[in-house]
């Protein structure tokens, strides 16, 4: 099922490629994505997220994920940190502002995931 989210994924950010950017409101963002995944699953390529997809609190949950920034969302969120290095699929590292330079528990698990 990882696979197939990743495909889901993968599948909607090549629809959505040139038409986002950082500084949009969030709620173009979501409008954006949901258009998307509309486009995305009427192709009927991913036919086992079609049901659960159709119910608007589900496809709610899938647009914020979507729009997240997965593993790193906590680092992003936190002021001290100053710098995130991603070097492929090893430990994440960070610039912290009072620990300095360090190790996060923290790594992608599959080149697909760094890519998204």
């Amino acid at each position: 099922m990882k696979k197939e989210f990743l495909k889901l994924e993968s599948e909607l950010v090549r629809v959505l490629q040139g038409r986002m950017n950082l500084l949009q409101p969030y709620s173009e963002k979501e409008e954006m994505v949901e258009e998307a995944l509309k486009i995305v699953l009427s192709q009927k390529l991913f036919s086992s997220f079609q049901a659960v997809l159709e119910d608007a609190e589900e496809r709610a949950k899938f647009i914020k994920k979507f729009l997240a920034y997965d593993i790193v969302t906590e680092l992003l969120c936190d002021f001290c940190v100053e710098d995130i290095i991603i070097n492929n699929l090893k430990p994440i590292y960070i610039h912290h502002s009072q620990k300095g330079f360090i190790k996060t528990d923290k790594q992608f698990l599959s080149q697909k995931e760094v890519d998204l």
